[in-house]
């Protein structure tokens, strides 16, 4: 059945299994054969059985082949699926690496974004940075050269050294000045010359040093022309490690000294005038009194009376002490001067030659005087005192040797009185003046000693002369004059003064005033004073001559005084210096009671200084302490 069945088959499908046939070898891979079998087909036909039964069984072993073929290819179509499950798995691992990467990837872009950011960012900043420090760089090179412009026109000698000494910059001033002893690379101390200036420099080295603090010291250095003096400025040049090195600015100060000493000198002099006024002003006062009594016993006795000697030789000596205390007050410039145009030529002819009777036989005396010289406002005994004392100086300073004074009197114009201001302590008003030459040819004066040539007790002779050239210096002032001395060891000295000089030769007016000494009826004076001396012996010489006298010794009594008995009250005589109620205050106050009651003011200063504190108004007259009998009797009696 299988046969006829396989036959039915054959036959019937033949073509069918041809086709399978040439499939299953072309399936098998048997390419060639079922190629050639086809073409067999195809050529001949089919004629027996036994081929069909041949084909057949090549399909059958043809089979079994395929089934293994197709089992062997299940196997590797099923491992080819383990692959290609495992390929699968691994390019899902892949695509999650993948999409790890990138997300790393763009995790980085974004760190590299933003590290690039930050970064210009910081280049930015660096850049502003550098910027800044440029400018920094540039400001401080600009302030460098700055500073080496200021410290090369200051000039102060300005260096800077290492702290082992080693100069590392000089200014121009310094290199004008001492090169090439002073320039960059050398030590600071080969610039001084003694050891003394360099243990000067040492200390103050030290100081700054341990204190950190600036320094000063001074040295000073002797030259062909003088001492010149400096100042010397040390400070410290800090770093972060601390000093880098000193900085040194030298400033002369030599001008500084000079006026610092004369400055000195005059506060000397002032000091001393106001010494010397005060003990002036109070020996005058036991003056007043003592001449005021002698003046009045004279008129107590007949003249031929022995005692008469005996007084008169009193009231000399009192005249000598008023001497004594007109050179204190010339010397503070505020002594008495009866202030008159004066002919200052006459004045030297008529006083030469009485002069030089006290000078020794060995000087000569030459006169140089200009002829019709202009008057001068002055007082002729204190120009006769100049005049001598200016004499003996040269006389002096001559010795035993031969020896001239010229005396030279001239006008002058002045255009500027700058030289003749040193010593007055005043301003001197460009214009017409006369002037007077002492030049002598004798020893001459250094400079230490010119400085101290005024000072009342300084004297270069074994015995001095009272207060000699001091008493000019006031005399001077007093006359609103100038000073200059001209004068060096072994050349002479040259006194040169400056009096303001009047114009068209103005002469003095005499005053036509004459007193009348008739007696007194009993008038009423105040006489207010509290020397005790004074007041009384004011007291004597007007109740001598019939005046009614009340006494005070403060101002407040003497304004009670006068409030009780105004009416009776004609003449006030005042004492400008009392304690407590001042005599300014007394006159104030006696002014608002009454304008029109005589006052006579009486000081041991001179008019002129009262006329500077009060008005003319205030005051009827002055009388200048000591005052004798006529004097005091005199002022009196012009308003009684």
């Amino acid at each position: 059945m299988v046969l006829t069945t396989i036959a039915g088959l054959f036959f019937g499908s033949y073509g069918i299994l041809t086709f399978l046939t040439l499939a299953l070898l072309v399936m098998m891979g048997d390419f060639i054969y079922g190629i050639l079998m086809a073409q067999s087909m195809s050529g001949r036909g089919i004629g027996d059985f036994a081929d069909l039964v041949s084909v057949l069984t090549v399909l059958l072993a043809n089979g079994s082949i395929l089934h293994v073929l197709l089992k062997r290819n299940q196997d590797a179509i099923h491992h080819i699926e383990e692959i290609a499950q495992a390929l699968e798995i691994s390019n899902q691992k892949l695509r999650q690496h993948q999409k790890l990467l990138e997300e790393n990837q763009n995790q980085l872009e974004s760190l590299v974004e933003q590290r690039t950011y930050e970064l210009k960012e910081v280049n930015s900043q660096l850049l502003l940075e550098a910027d800044k420090r440029q400018a920094i760089l540039d400001a401080l090179q600009q302030s460098e050269a700055k500073w080496r412009s200021l410290v090369n026109s200051a000039p102060d000698y300005v260096l800077t050294f290492t702290p082992q000494g080693t100069i590392t910059f000089i200014n121009r001033s310094i290199h004008n000045e001492f090169a090439p002893l002073a320039q960059e690379g050398v030590s600071i101390y080969d610039l001084y010359e003694s050891d003394e200036h360099r243990n000067m420099l040492i200390s103050a080295l030290a100081h700054v040093q341990s204190t950190g603090q600036a320094t000063i010291f001074e040295t000073q250095r002797d030259t062909a022309t003088g001492t010149l003096y400096f100042m010397h400025r040390l400070a410290a040049i800090e770093s972060t490690e601390g000093p880098s090195g000193f900085i040194l600015a030298t400033t002369d100060i030599s001008e500084h000294k000079r006026t610092e000493v004369a400055m000195r000198q005059t506060q000397k002099l002032e000091s001393l005038g106001l010494f010397a006024g005060g003990v002036a002003h109070d020996f005058n006062n036991l003056l007043t009194a003592i001449l005021a009594q002698n003046s009045l016993m004279l008129t107590k006795i007949s003249s031929t009376d022995p005692l008469t000697e005996h007084i008169q030789k009193a009231i000399l000596a009192i005249e000598q002490a008023m001497h004594l205390t007109r050179q204190m007050l010339d010397y503070t410039g505020r002594s008495l001067t009866q202030i008159l145009p004066t002919d200052l030529g006459q004045l030297i002819h008529d006083n030469v030659a009485l002069f030089s009777a006290a000078l020794p036989k060995n000087v000569q005396i030459v006169l140089d005087v200009q002829g019709d010289l202009p008057y001068i406002q002055g007082d002729a005994g204190q120009l006769q005192q100049l005049l001598m004392n200016l004499m003996l100086n040269g006389a002096d300073a001559i010795g035993k040797r031969q020896g001239q004074i010229r005396i030279i009197a001239e006008s002058v114009q002045i255009t500027e009185g700058v030289d003749y201001e040193q010593w007055v302590n005043g301003e001197l008003t460009p214009g017409p003046y006369v002037m007077l030459q002492v030049v002598d040819d004798g020893c001459g004066m250094d400079d230490e000693t010119i400085s101290k040539m005024f000072d009342p007790f300084f004297t270069t002779k074994f015995t001095g002369r009272g207060l000699g050239l001091a008493s000019v210096l006031g005399i001077v002032r007093n006359h609103k004059g100038g000073l200059m001395v001209e004068s060096s060891p072994g050349a002479g000295t040259a006194f040169k003064l400056i009096f303001p000089s009047l114009p068209c030769h103005q002469k003095p007016m005499l005053s036509a005033y004459e007193v009348d000494m008739r007696e007194f009826n009993g008038e009423c004076v105040l006489v207010v004073d509290d020397e005790d001396a004074v007041r009384e012996a004011a007291v004597d010489i007007l109740t001598s001559v019939g005046l009614d006298v009340i006494s005070a010794s403060d101002g407040q009594t003497a304004i009670s005084y006068y409030s009780a008995q105004a009416t009776d009250i004609k003449v006030v005589l005042l004492d400008l210096s009392m304690p407590g109620m001042s005599g300014e205050e007394v006159l104030q106050t006696l002014r608002q009671m009454n304008r029109r009651i005589p006052i006579i003011l009486t000081s041991g200063y001179d008019e002129r200084d009262v006329m500077s504190r009060f008005q003319a108004a205030d005051f009827t007259s002055f009388i200048q302490k000591p005052y004798d009998l006529d004097r005091l009797l005199d002022s009196v009696a012009r308003y009684l």
